[in-house]
C-alpha cells in the first residue's frame, strides 16, 4: 500500500491533460510542436482542474476510507509529507485532502484530521510565512490579485466554508514587481489546507476534538509570528499577512458554532491577543504618506481593518470577556466609523448582544468612562448610521438606541 501511494498518486497527473483538447489545439496552430503550446505551464491549464482529474483523485482516495482506523493511520502518516509534496508539485492534489476531510464521512474525516494536525500541518506552521526571496519579470493584476487572495486573505465564507474572502477585499491593482515578494507555493498550500481543517470542523463538528490539542499552539504560533512580521518594519510584506489571514478563518469558524472546548481552551489566550493586538493596532498608522516607491504599498487601513475584526470576533463566551470590556468598546467605535460594511455590521451586531445580556448598572460605568468621552464618541459614531433605507444599517441601529 505504501509503493500505491507513493507510485500512483504521481501518475495520476496524466489524467490532468484533455487529450482531445490538445489535438485540437494542435491543429489550429498548423501542426505546432507540443512544446510550443501553452499547455503544460499556462495559467488556465492549472486553475481550471479537469472534471476528470478531479474524479480520478477522489477515487484515490476513497481507496483508503475502507481500511480499519490502526491502518489507516499507520499508512497515511508516515506518507503525510510525500503527499504534501506532491500537492507543491501539482496543487490539483488539493482535492485528495478536500475528498478526505470534507466527503468521506466523519468517521473518515476525523481520522485523517488527527493524524494531519499531528503528524504534519503542525509542524510547518512557520511555513505560513515564507516568502520568495527572487523576483523577476513583471506579474499582472490578475495573477496577483488571484494568488494573494487565495494565501494571505482567505477567509471563512458565510455558510460552510472559509476557505474564500467574504468581504470582498481588493487586492494591489498595480503591476509586482521584482521589489515585491510573494509567498511561496508550500505557504499558499498550507494556506488552503488550514482552511479546510476549518472547513471540516463545520461539517464535522466532532472534528473539534482532533483540533483542540493543538489549538492553543496554533493561535500562538500566529500571534507571535504575526507580530515578528510587524516589529520587523518590513516595507515588502503584504498585509495583513499570512498568520492573521489564518487566524481570522479559524476565528470566523469557531465564532460561527457551538465550540464550547475550544473557547476553554482559548480563555488564558484573550488577555495577550487583546493586549497585542490592540498595540499593533494603536501603533500603525491609517495611511503610508512615506511610502515613495512606484509600487504603492497596500493600505494600513487593511491591516487594521483585520485586526478590529481579530479583536471583535474572539472566539469566547461574554461571561470571559467582560473584564475586557472597556478595551473591546474602544475598538467598536473604529468599527463604527469604517467604511467597511461588514465591520460596521459587527460592531452594531457586538454593541446589540452586550446590551441584550448585560445589566445597565454594569454596562453603563464602562460607557461613561473617561468623564463620558468614550460615551460620546460612541454615539456620534451610531448617529452616522441613522439613515433612512435602503441604508442596510439604520434600522439595526435605531433597534439598538431604543
Amino acid at each position: 500500500v505504501d509503493m500505491f501511494v507513493r507510485v500512483g498518486l504521481p501518475c495520476l497527473r496524466i489524467f490532468k491533460w484533455n487529450i482531445g483538447e490538445i489535438e485540437k489545439r494542435m491543429l489550429d496552430d498548423n501542426h505546432a510542436p507540443l512544446s510550443a503550446l501553452p499547455i503544460s505551464g499556462g495559467p488556465s491549464m492549472q486553475r481550471h482542474m479537469s472534471p476528470r482529474h478531479r474524479e480520478i483523485l477522489e477515487s484515490f482516495a476513497v481507496s483508503f476510507t475502507s481500511l480499519e482506523s490502526y491502518n489507516f493511520r499507520k499508512i497515511i502518516a508516515p506518507n503525510l509529507s510525500f503527499l504534501l509534496e506532491q500537492m507543491d508539485i501539482e496543487e490539483n492534489n488539493l482535492a485528495l485532502f478536500s475528498h478526505l476531510l470534507l466527503t468521506t464521512g466523519k468517521a473518515v474525516s476525523y481520522e485523517f484530521c488527527e493524524v494531519f494536525l499531528g503528524c504534519c500541518l503542525m509542524d510547518n506552521v512557520g511555513g505560513l510565512g515564507e516568502f520568495e526571496k527572487e523576483r523577476s519579470g513583471v506579474e499582472s493584476s490578475s495573477s496577483s490579485s488571484s494568488e494573494e487572495g487565495e494565501s494571505m486573505l482567505e477567509t471563512a465564507q458565510q455558510s460552510n466554508d472559509p476557505t474564500k474572502s467574504s468581504d470582498g477585499e481588493a487586492s494591489p491593482s498595480q503591476p509586482r514587481t521584482s521589489s515585491q515578494p510573494r509567498l511561496t507555493k508550500r505557504a499558499r498550500n498550507l494556506s488552503k489546507l488550514f482552511n479546510l481543517v476549518f472547513s471540516s470542523l463545520i461539517k464535522y463538528p466532532r472534528n473539534e476534538l482532533a483540533f483542540l490539542p493543538h489549538l492553543q499552539k496554533l493561535v500562538k504560533e500566529c500571534v507571535q509570528r504575526s507580530m515578528t512580521m510587524e516589529e520587523s518594519g518590513s516595507s515588502d510584506i503584504i498585509w495583513p499577512g499570512p498568520y492573521l489571514g489564518t487566524l481570522r478563518a479559524l476565528f470566523r469558524t469557531l465564532s460561527g458554532g457551538k465550540y464550547d472546548a475550544s473557547y476553554k481552551e482559548l480563555l488564558p489566550l484573550i488577555p495577550p491577543i487583546l493586549n497585542n493586538f490592540y498595540r499593533i493596532y494603536t501603533a500603525t498608522p491609517s495611511s503610508n504618506p512615506s511610502n515613495t516607491s512606484s509600487y504603492p504599498s497596500p493600505s494600513n487601513n487593511t491591516l487594521r481593518h483585520v485586526l478590529l475584526e481579530l479583536c471583535l470576533t474572539l472566539p469566547s463566551r461574554l461571561s470571559s470577556l467582560l473584564p475586557h470590556l472597556p478595551l473591546l468598546l474602544r475598538l467598536i467605535i473604529p468599527a463604527l466609523q469604517s467604511e467597511r460594511g461588514n465591520l460596521i455590521n459587527l460592531g452594531l451586531r457586538t454593541l446589540e448582544f452586550w446590551v441584550d445580556n448585560l445589566h445597565p448598572d454594569y454596562l453603563y460605568p464602562i460607557l461613561f468612562a473617561d468623564d463620558g468621552g468614550v460615551y460620546c464618541e460612541l454615539m456620534t459614531a451610531l448617529t452616522e448610521h441613522l439613515q433612512p433605507a435602503p441604508y442596510p444599517y439604520g434600522l439595526l441601529c435605531m433597534r439598538l438606541l431604543g
